[in-house]
């Protein structure tokens, strides 16, 4: 049982995106009772420094204030979460510096997961964040969980009960599909588990499923650390060489760059039906 659990183990750094506010309003919910349910659960947890990655030019509305006070950092995530494919190099670096004093700490994540769509845009924006002491904060297990955000208040609205069980097992399934693509991708790419970090934002789905997702990840054998731990892992230092117009995990990149497959086993969620629910 022991020598199970050593295999199985992986180690998880959160993080949460869009701080203040993420998709829709949940009618009769405040955005920061969103973030307070989110904290309480990753207290309940014993999850260590959960960065929330903060765009200055949403109105705050106590999600930052509630972030701090539970003692997280809150990193740069742009003021206006631009993409960096849509945006001059020049206007997209003023726009995280601009950004720096709604944050804590001197780490980024690229809006969209998108690092720019030519070789020139990409180098120049990574030399910018190295050159002003920004780590970035790479990604390594993504499953859309904001594609549940709209659909889920949607549903709420129309008091579409079944629906909201369909979303709630959906999110699930998908949360727990994407733990094993990263596994999976990490063992084939890096010939061992790496130190991953999730990626969630603050939204409505996502307060409400926390509590089952972080309960279902420690079953499979997740161990929750700092991003700063997880940053230290030398897979990050290494570069994959993919321009690409697409947001995408450094393990995805891997996978473009080794032109692998993907585990048929594990499919990515189906987001026309999300789209398409309680419409």
């Amino acid at each position: 049982m022991i020598a199970l659990a050593l295999l199985l183990a992986m180690d998880v750094a959160v993080t949460v995106d869009d701080l203040p506010a993420h998709g829709p309003e949940t009618p009769g919910v405040a955005r920061v009772e969103i973030a307070e349910r989110m904290l309480a659960a990753f207290k309940r947890h014993r999850v260590p420094a959960v960065y929330g990655f903060v765009n200055g030019k949403k109105p705050e509305n106590g999600t930052l204030a509630a972030w701090r006070a539970a003692g997280f950092p809150l990193g740069n995530h742009g003021f206006s979460h631009l993409n960096l494919n849509d945006t001059p190099v020049a206007d997209y670096v003023a726009d995280i510096e601009r950004n720096d004093p709604f944050t804590t700490a001197r780490v980024f994540r690229y809006p969209f997961l998108m690092q720019g769509d030519t070789r020139e845009k990409r180098d120049a924006v990574r030399a910018w964040l190295a050159e002003h002491g920004y780590a970035v904060a790479h990604v390594s297990i993504d499953f859309d969980d904001w594609a549940w955000n709209a659909p889920f208040v949607r549903c709420i609205e129309k008091h579409d009960w079944p629906a909201v069980g369909e979303l709630r097992r959906t999110y699930l399934d998908a949360a727990v599909v994407g733990l094993s693509r990263a596994r999976q991708l990490s063992q084939q790419i890096a010939g061992r588990q790496i130190e991953h970090v999730l990626l969630l934002h603050v939204g409505s789905s996502d307060a409400e499923m926390l509590e089952w997702l972080l309960n279902s990840y420690e079953a499979a054998g997740v161990r929750w650390i700092p991003l700063e731990q997880a940053l230290r892992d030398p897979f990050y230092a290494d570069d994959a060489g993919v321009v690409w117009k697409a947001g995408a995990t450094t393990l995805d990149e891997w996978v473009r760059a080794r032109h692998l497959q993907y585990p048929k086993d594990l499919p990515w969620p189906d987001e026309k039906r999300l789209e398409s629910i309680c419409h």
